[in-house]
């Protein structure tokens, strides 16, 4: 397999990762930043109060977007088997 076909793929499997955990790590990181604004404003430093509401938006993240995480998910997987015959030449 010539370099540049494994550089492109390579290139591909890092923009279909990025497009696919995006969405949940923007979620999860505006939800950490209003819950830390909010513990400075009412001085509370229990860590509790910060990973729950985290993993809640995370797991509401997935539910929102996972259709579409699966959906990216599957078309780059169903090119990468349909194509892997010109891959190993």
């Amino acid at each position: 397999m010539p370099w540049t076909v494994c550089a492109e793929l390579a290139q591909r499997a890092l923009i279909v990762a990025g497009c696919v955990a995006a969405p949940m790590l923007a979620v999860i990181l505006g939800v950490g930043i209003l819950t830390n604004l909010l513990q400075a404003a009412t001085a509370q430093s229990d860590p509790t109060t910060g990973t729950v509401p985290r993993l809640a938006a995370g797991a509401l993240a997935i539910a929102i977007f996972g259709a579409w995480m699966l959906a990216l998910l599957t078309e780059f997987w169903s090119g990468l088997w349909t194509h892997l015959p010109s891959f190993t030449r």
